[in-house]
């Protein structure tokens, strides 16, 4: 399955809805788009992972790669609505205490004011 991310402005924060799966192959995609944002000194960012069925650490690898360039811009990169399966992933591997993660959308947004 391809992942599709889509982008929503809110409040001056960027939000990256993504939905299916952040495996090696998918993962390119969200780097991308993460060093895309920061190119374009977007340093507040939104993932909202609500429907991702699935993460590797190639994805976890590319998110942590985000929160570093979010936070050497003055910024900083928030999980929201991680599902249960992401929620697990991002415990067992000691994730969970490097990242902000909310449970929904609006709380990750309304974090950054």
């Amino acid at each position: 399955m391809d992942i599709e991310i889509n982008l929503i402005e809110a409040n001056g924060v960027l939000v990256m809805d993504i939905d299916g799966r952040v495996d090696s192959v998918t993962a390119i995609t969200l780097g991308e788009q993460l060093l895309a944002a920061w190119e374009k000194d977007q340093n507040q960012i939104v993932l909202d992972v609500g429907d991702v069925e699935y993460i590797t650490s190639a994805g976890l690898r590319e998110i942590m790669s985000g929160v570093n360039r979010a936070k050497k811009g003055g910024g900083d990169l928030r999980l929201a609505a991680p599902s249960a399966r992401v929620s697990e992933v991002l415990e067992l591997t000691g994730f969970i205490h490097h990242l902000g993660v909310f449970a929904t959308r609006e709380e990750a947004v309304a974090s950054f004011a």
